[in-house]
């Protein structure tokens, strides 16, 4: 018996996006990136912008 899902239909998507998240976070903690350019910056100016 062949299974078309790994875990299950919805938590597939979510598992694949936070392995990737997971794995450039790694990426550019070992690499590094020049200042205001790292993801967390990034995402806090996208999402947390102050008025």
């Amino acid at each position: 018996m062949q299974y078309p899902y790994l875990i299950s239909r919805t938590i597939d998507p979510i598992f694949a996006i936070s392995i990737g998240v997971a794995s450039y976070y790694l990426h550019e903690r070992r690499v590094g990136r020049p200042e205001g350019r790292t993801l967390n910056e990034l995402v806090a100016k996208k999402f947390f912008k102050s008025s």
